[in-house]
């Protein structure tokens, strides 16, 4: 009888682990998508840059190479987790 307990348990943490799972999953995926919006909406320059303040009014902001080439990584990273 013990050992059906256990198993009882057991089977019930892992329903309960993957439920949590589900749940942590889902809204990481939900936070990634707001980021995502987010940074291109105020910091892209019309040209695909990126950088700190975002393109200037009066059109004359440069992005910045390394700041673009971090979100670019990031990005590939996000859409490689998008997918698995």
């Amino acid at each position: 009888m013990k050992t059906l307990s256990n198993a009882n348990v057991n089977s019930d943490l892992i329903k309960w682990y993957l439920n949590f799972h589900q749940i942590i999953f889902s809204q990481a995926k939900k936070y990634m998508q707001i980021g995502y919006e987010r940074q291109n909406e105020k910091y892209r320059h019309s040209d695909g840059s990126y950088s700190v303040w975002g393109p200037s009014k009066d059109g004359n902001s440069q992005g910045s190479m390394w700041l673009t080439t971090f979100v670019v990584k990031a990005f590939s990273q996000v859409s490689i987790t998008k997918t698995s």
